[in-house]
């Protein structure tokens, strides 16, 4: 992931959960209305989507089984992007820096999604 969104203010920032409550992606809606999505793929790698809209992609599929958690960062500058790759050079990782010294790191661990915020 390059850096294109540094500098970018994030109006939203969502875990996005199953049905079952279980963490799906993390999703930061900008200002313009265009959205990063992180989720963990079927190698087991983190797939990062920059798409136009805040909707969900087709495989978070039926959009009315997954719910939106509000978590720290909205209202708040991107300042850094940092990718993980392992020793492959795939990606499991990114951490995310806002403005104010808020943090959010997504990864793949084990073929899941885990979050952490500071």
């Amino acid at each position: 992931m390059d850096d294109e969104l540094v500098g970018t203010t994030a109006e939203s920032v969502v875990e996005v959960l199953d049905e079952d409550g279980d963490l799906a992606a993390l999703q930061i809606v900008l200002g313009d209305g265009s959205a990063l999505l992180c989720t963990v793929w079927t190698d087991w790698s983190l797939r990062t989507d920059r798409r136009r809209d805040a909707a969900l992609p087709d495989y978070l599929w039926p959009p009315e089984a997954y719910t939106r958690r509000p978590i720290a960062g909205a209202g708040r500058r991107i300042v850094s992007m940092r990718p993980e790759t392992d020793e492959a050079g795939e990606p499991i990782g990114l951490e995310i820096e806002f403005e104010g010294g808020g943090l959010i790191t997504a990864r793949s661990v084990g073929g899941e999604l885990c979050l952490a915020t500071s």
